[in-house]
C-alpha cells in the first residue's frame, strides 16, 4: 500500500446527492434557501428530508450538513449515515471516471461499502471504503509509487471531502530508494 487517506464527507456533488436521495429514498429540494433550524440558527442551502425525520437535512454551500434531531428523537441518525455512504460512493465513482479510472466493483461487507478503482495503465488500485455510520472514508491505494500514487487520488479525494490525515507507505518511497541507489 502506497498511502492512506482518511476524508470527512462533503457534499459538493449534486449528481451524487440525487442519486443518494433515490437510493435511500428522501426527498431532495435543490433549491438553495435559508432554513430555520430549532435552535434558531439559520443554515443557507439545499434540503434532503427523510420520510421519518421531522425536521431536514440541510447541506450548506460547503458541502456541510446541519440537521436537528434531537439526539435520534427527531430522526435516526442511521438513515443520514446512510445516505452519506451511498452519495460518497457515488461521488467518488463519477469523479474516478472523470479522471480516467475504471470502476471495477462496489461491494458490501457488514456497514462497509468498498469501491475499487484502476488507472488505463494498470499502475496502481484505488480502494475506497466507507462506514455507515457516520466515520471518515478511507482511501487507499496499493500496487504503485511515488507521487503517481498521489495523482491517483487527487480528483477523488475532492469530489469526497477534505482529506483529515494521509500516511505515506514504504511502497510510496519505492520509486525514491531506486534512484538512490542508481546514484551510488
Amino acid at each position: 500500500m502506497s498511502h492512506s487517506e482518511n476524508l470527512e464527507v462533503r457534499f459538493y456533488s449534486t449528481e451524487a446527492l440525487s442519486y443518494a436521495a433515490e437510493k435511500v429514498g428522501a426527498t431532495l429540494d435543490m433549491t438553495v434557501k435559508e432554513h430555520k433550524m430549532f435552535d434558531g440558527r439559520r443554515v443557507k442551502g439545499r434540503s434532503v428530508k427523510f420520510n421519518d425525520w421531522k425536521y431536514p437535512v440541510i447541506i450548506d454551500e460547503e458541502g456541510i450538513a446541519t440537521y436537528d434531531n434531537y439526539n435520534g428523537a427527531w430522526g435516526k441518525v442511521e438513515r443520514l449515515n446512510k445516505f452519506t455512504q451511498q452519495y460518497t460512493v457515488d461521488a467518488a465513482r463519477r469523479a474516478a471516471v472523470a479522471d480516467g479510472l475504471t470502476h471495477i466493483a462496489t461491494v458490501e461487507q457488514g456497514n462497509v461499502v468498498t469501491s475499487r478503482f484502476f488507472p488505463a495503465d494498470g499502475e496502481g488500485e484505488v480502494v475506497l471504503s466507507v462506514p455507515d455510520n457516520g466515520g471518515a472514508a478511507l482511501i487507499d491505494v496499493v500496487n504503485c509509487s511515488g507521487s503517481a500514487c498521489q495523482l491517483l487520488t487527487a480528483g477523488l479525494s475532492r469530489a469526497v471531502g477534505v482529506v483529515q490525515s494521509q500516511e505515506l507507505k514504504q511502497e510510496y518511497y519505492a520509486d525514491q530508494q531506486v534512484r538512490n541507489e542508481e546514484t551510488l
